[in-house]
């Protein structure tokens, strides 16, 4: 990381600072969501970054509810950000990140023959 004079200014140390973060692959708590329109309401901000990390505090659908977030689970922005620093409006993916609390498969893996080449699950 560089070394800034006195001289040089808070924003040029905050871009190096956020370039370094980037490069780790830093992700940030801000808070939690509480529902589908929550998160809607931030997809409509102008200062969200990729790695922003909010938790959901209950279960809602989310697109359409084909996609179910339940209590816990993370939701990361993602998207390419514009000069500014910052998702532009319109351009946030998110990425679900399940809590755990998903309910637990029982059984063996076995080889399936059937139109979806792979693994599958049998009693």
């Amino acid at each position: 990381m560089d070394v800034y004079t006195v001289a040089e200014t808070n924003e040029q140390i905050a871009t190096s600072i956020d370039a370094a973060i980037k490069t780790a692959d830093a992700l940030e708590y801000k808070g939690t969501v509480a529902d589908s329109s929550a998160l809607a309401a931030l997809e409509a901000r102008t200062d969200i970054k990729n790695g922003y990390v909010y938790k959901a505090a209950s279960s809602f659908g989310y697109n359409n509810d084909s996609l179910t977030i339940k209590t816990g689970d993370l939701i990361i922005a993602t998207g390419t950000e514009g000069s500014n620093g910052f998702i532009p409006v319109g351009n946030i993916t998110w990425e679900i990140i399940p809590s755990g609390n998903e309910p637990f498969l029982k059984g063996k893996i076995v080889a399936t023959t059937d139109h979806n080449p792979g693994f599958g699950l049998e009693d």
